[in-house]
């Protein structure tokens, strides 16, 4: 994105605008200490990680230590254990599912008379 001539021009309209002639000088130079403090700020960063991602540690690295190897311990010979024989699988019947009792309506009072 590329500012053009006719786009500075309507900043520092709007600019001279918002903060008056006696303002301007002032306020620009803020803008240029900050924008300066920023593209500082950019440079440092860019150079920190460039420096921590192309730097060669491993001249400088100590080789790892190594350990003595272990004792071998003889094994017992495994005996071997009779077949164990396994029981047929038992069968499980399936629930009852029980139905709920079913409520019976007791007959309409008439009275004795019939409507």
């Amino acid at each position: 994105m590329q500012i053009g001539p006719a786009e500075i021009l309507v900043v520092i309209v709007i600019a001279l605008l918002v903060f008056g002639p006696s303002k301007l000088p002032e306020v620009s130079r803020q803008a240029g200490r900050a924008i300066r403090e920023i593209k500082r700020i950019q440079h440092s960063l860019t150079s920190e990680f460039s420096d921590a991602f192309t730097e060669d540690h491993s001249a400088a690295a100590e080789e790892a230590p190594s350990l003595p190897p272990l004792p071998v311990k003889k094994k017992a010979p495994v005996k071997k254990k009779a077949p164990v024989k396994k029981k047929a699988p038992v069968k499980k019947k399936a629930p009852v599912k029980k139905k709920a009792p079913v409520k019976k309506k007791a007959p309409a009072r008439t009275n004795g008379k019939n409507r």
